[in-house]
């Protein structure tokens, strides 16, 4: 009776491990489209203090300001990955007039911050520069770009846990192109407080 008890304590301890490891893959692929934030991103923007429709050369987008609030996460996203944000696109715009090169850089990166970026373009991943210029109208060709901030526990505690954003230049002389605020906080912690470059009063995200 007692082997019995054991291999049932065994049978059960798999079967949970088993649909922990399930769960764990079905959120993973649906993560991205339930609480990862997208963003859209032109060039020759300025700095983005409030949700904008932009028109240009290619197709008209929204852009506006990013506010994470951590208290509005769903529950999934606080058990499964509770020290990780993640921004995405999929698509950079020329809006400008003539070929631009981009570089890419996080202002005031008080967190640790990875890089995930794939395209059929030249890019390169140390200095996040896309290496060969880009015509007006186009966007940079098979692009999807994820920004992830890695939380620790002194930062998690901390009210406004980061306050930045991402910045858009012309890689052979600095010039700015387009820039914009980023903000994790807990709750209205964010509200009327300004960026490294730019101040602006926020709006939180809300997840779906």
């Amino acid at each position: 009776m007692k082997k019995l008890q054991q291999i049932v304590v065994i049978a059960i301890a798999f079967l949970l491990m088993s649909g922990i490891t399930i769960f764990a893959a079905a959120y993973g692929k649906t993560n991205a489209t339930n609480e990862k934030v997208s963003f859209s991103m032109a060039t020759h923007v300025g700095n983005v203090t409030e949700t904008r429709i932009v028109k240009g050369p290619g197709p008209t987008i929204t852009m506006t300001p990013i506010v994470i609030d951590l208290d509005s996460r769903g529950i999934l996203k606080s058990i499964i990955q509770p020290m990780v944000e993640s921004v995405s696109t999929k698509s950079i715009y020329n809006y400008g007039k003539q070929n631009v090169t981009i570089h890419m850089e996080m202002t005031n990166a008080t967190l640790p911050i990875e890089w995930i970026v794939t395209a059929n373009y030249p890019y390169d991943k140390v200095n996040h520069t896309f290496t060969k210029p880009l015509t007006p109208g186009k966007s940079i060709t098979g692009l999807s770009l994820e920004i992830r901030f890695i939380m620790d526990a002194e930062a998690w505690q901390r009210d406004v846990i980061y306050n930045g954003g991402l910045r858009l230049t012309e890689a052979s002389n600095g010039t700015l192109l387009t820039f914009l605020p980023i903000q994790i906080i807990h709750g209205s912690a964010g509200s009327g407080g300004s960026f490294e470059c730019c101040g602006f009063i926020g709006r939180s995200f809300k997840w779906n």
